[in-house]
């Protein structure tokens, strides 16, 4: 076999590869003498085909079936002959004809490779870092959603008008477009609790009594405002605990109110941290972007442009059809919002390329591997923060994809500690960092849209890092567009 290489660009390359004859001839050999004992022709008994006929009979079928064997052996032969890790298909030209004995066969294979950088530039890289400081109020606002959260009901010891506070069992009938009340009735069952409940309730109900109805209008100050017909169909009064001792141990851990204080500003500091974390993450990333280039691999961005530029359609089309349901008007197809779509779905698929072959290349260079050790330390990391049982999490990721998922986190997580103390990072007030970062939103920024496992994973870990995890009472590597496949 002989074969060359040309570079057409920093990530495509295409391999010109010459079958021998003589590998040809002895291959159909083979071929031939399999046909020979297992053919079957008038005349002739099984295994006693002559050469010859079979040759006549069956090259034009075993020279077909030699051209794709030998072609993607040898294709194979010269990538490792040359280190080649090819991206995505390759495409193969002059595959025209078929194999010819006696004739050597040449073709080409176009293949797409991950960009390369010599060094990891971090020079001038200045980040900004929110200081962590709690709110004066995180306490006493857990503490009262916690207190809400255990409140019981008694029936009123005398009538009275419905206040602030109380619990209450609602109908609500809409009006349709007749101007007529819909038959089925909206059973609502809430608290007049600013945070359970909405705005035009807290404002209308207190004053009304059992079996008053009253007409409200819901987003009287959006676009599609909607009216509905509210009976009382029952009233109760909300008994709050006492936050003290008691009330810390009804929630099962702690034995003082003051433990619970404590448990509370250390997980909210906690989800602080998490969040400037992230912020940091994704701050660096676009600063290593603007700080190495790389030519991206064009058959890979066209996959995740694609597969962006559908993200993008449902999303406008679930916009479109909201807008239909309400308005009762089609929202019209534009070359203007088309052009937007494409152009928005090209910038994003180019940040996500970008930023999957930069932390390859960052861990290549930084020699940074993802462990078992690794793995079974985010794993208890998850059981931790989500409470789920840590067989449960195992089971869940035994799936590959989402095992591939998991690394890709972990070697990010790595690449970032890697290379923030190669960075510098200026600490800065909360009011400083809210104004440059209202500067900054002017600017593109798209993160890598997170899959479902782990939008899901985040979810389940924002739940239990936040203060409100207090209540426990009521309980070949692919890239970023293959990956999705």
């Amino acid at each position: 076999m002989s074969s060359t290489i040309k570079k057409i660009s920093p990530v495509v390359q295409e391999l010109a590869i010459t079958v021998p004859a003589d590998e040809i001839k002895k291959s159909a050999e083979v071929m031939f003498a399999n046909v020979r004992k297992s053919g079957r022709i008038k005349g002739f008994r099984k295994g006693r085909m002559p050469m010859a006929i079979a040759k006549k009979m069956f090259a034009a079928s075993v020279y077909a079936e030699l051209t794709s064997d030998l072609t993607y052996r040898f294709f194979m032969k010269a990538l490792q002959e040359h280190e080649i890790a090819p991206l995505g298909e390759p495409s193969f030209t002059n595959i025209d004809s078929i194999m010819k004995e006696g004739e050597d066969y040449a073709f080409n294979v176009t293949v797409e490779t991950a960009p390369r950088l010599d060094e990891i530039v971090t020079d001038g890289i200045v980040l900004q870092k929110k200081k962590i400081v709690a709110e004066p109020t995180v306490i006493e606002d857990e503490l009262k959603r916690l207190q809400n959260s255990l409140a019981t009901t008694k029936e009123l010891e005398t009538k009275r008008a419905i206040k602030l506070g109380d619990q209450v069992k609602l109908e609500l009938r809409r009006r349709e477009e007749s101007g007529e009340w819909s038959e089925n009735a909206l059973p609502q069952d809430l608290a007049l609790e600013e945070a359970q409940c909405p705005r035009e309730l807290l404002e209308q109900l207190p004053g009304m009594n059992l079996d008053d109805e009253k007409e409200i209008v819901f987003g009287a100050d959006r676009d599609n405002p909607m009216t509905f017909l509210v009976k009382v169909v029952d009233h109760q009064e909300r008994v709050l605990p006492e936050i003290d001792d008691d009330f810390a141990r009804d929630l099962g851990e702690f034995e003082t109110i003051d433990e619970l204080k404590a448990d509370i500003e250390k997980k909210y500091l906690a989800s602080l941290e998490n969040r400037e974390k992230d912020a940091l993450k994704q701050k660096l990333l676009e600063a290593l972007r603007e700080k190495n280039a790389m030519t991206l691999p064009p058959g890979i961005l066209a996959k995740q442009t694609a597969a962006m530029r559908g993200q993008y359609e449902n999303i406008v089309k679930q916009v479109a059809d909201a807008k239909k349901e309400a308005k009762g008007e089609d929202t019209e197809k534009t070359d203007e919002g088309e052009s937007a779509l494409d152009s928005s779905a090209q910038n994003a698929a180019a940040e996500i390329v970008h930023t999957h072959f930069l932390i390859e290349e960052i861990a290549r260079i930084g020699e940074i591997k993802v462990t078992v050790e690794d793995i079974e330390a985010k794993y208890q990391e998850m059981a931790d923060a989500t409470g789920l049982p840590l067989a449960r999490l195992k089971a869940e990721y035994a799936d590959r994809r989402y095992a591939s998922e998991l690394e890709s986190r972990i070697l990010e997580d790595k690449v970032f500690d890697f290379i923030l103390p190669k960075v510098t990072i200026e600490e800065i007030d909360s009011d400083s960092a809210d104004t440059t970062e209202t500067k900054a939103a002017a600017k593109k920024t798209t993160k890598k849209p997170a899959t479902k496992k782990a939008a899901a994973e985040k979810s389940e870990t924002d739940k239990k890092t936040t203060p409100k995890a207090t209540a426990k009472k009521t309980v070949t590597k692919k890239t970023p567009a293959e990956d999705k496949e």
